[in-house]
């Protein structure tokens, strides 16, 4: 199970569990959102649940899973101690008096929510990453398998970004903002099979800092957006 940290209006954090295999599991059949709202036992000081009591809270899920079969699970939210448990159904048959015994076997304060979804817009929309979650994920992939491989990640190295567009104007727009913003030796390919087919590769001689990557990837997910672009990610090596 995937995570990412999201703001709201009030730039206060939500931290959203999710599996990227849902997306290919919602069917016509999936047009009401269920909700069970725990109150955690054990919240971090930031309100959110901790990995020990979320395998609890995974547990609850499994259990109400084999009750009502028809459930998909969609995902957790997780803020201000509370832990918010979605499915899609059919229907909302069966599904509170089902999570309330539950949640009582699990010793779990709950209350029940329900709303209709037929297409699904509250999970792309509020649970599947939106690209700059989405980019956020695989920083934090790479920076773990660097730290697991001994990297210092406050060393400075040349960082490789890489970029893909449908015409070779939008990229050379793009290669010039970048210059602009110290990045160099640039390299482009072409990839005839795909519609973004022109790539480009730049360098920035940086820090891996989680916070500072995410708000690069950021920038640089807008930069590409505005020549009808993408960003693909970065590349390093080990740095000891």
């Amino acid at each position: 199970m995937e995570f990412y940290l999201l703001k709201d209006e009030n730039k206060v954090d939500t931290k959203i569990y999710f599996d990227f295999e849902t997306k290919d599991k919602l069917t016509d059949e999936n047009k009401v959102v269920l909700c069970s709202f725990l109150k955690l036992k054990r919240p971090n000081e930031l309100g959110f649940v901790e990995d020990d009591e979320l395998d609890e809270i995974i547990n609850y899920k499994d259990k109400l899973l084999t009750k009502l079969t028809s459930l998909t699970f969609l995902g957790f939210k997780t803020k201000d101690s509370w832990i918010e448990i979605y499915f899609y159904a059919l229907d909302k048959k069966g599904f509170e008096s089902n999570a309330s015994l539950c949640a009582k076997e699990f010793d779990y304060q709950c209350s029940i929510s329900s709303f209709k979804d037929k297409k699904h817009k509250f999970y792309f929309n509020s649970i599947y990453p939106s690209i700059y979650s989405f980019s956020h994920i695989n920083n934090k992939k790479i920076l773990s398998e660097l730290v697991e491989a001994g990297d210092d990640l406050n060393k400075n190295r040349d960082v490789e970004f890489y970029f893909r567009f449908s015409t070779s104007s939008a990229l050379q727009r793009v290669k010039v903002a970048l210059q602009n913003d110290a990045y160099a030796d640039f390299e482009e390919f072409v990839d005839e099979d795909d519609d973004l087919r022109f790539i480009l590769k730049a360098k920035k001689n940086i820090t891996l800092m989680i916070d500072e990557l995410d708000q690069q990837s950021d920038d640089l997910i807008n930069l590409a957006i505005s020549e009808h672009g993408e960003y693909e990610g970065f590349n390093t090596g080990v740095s000891k």
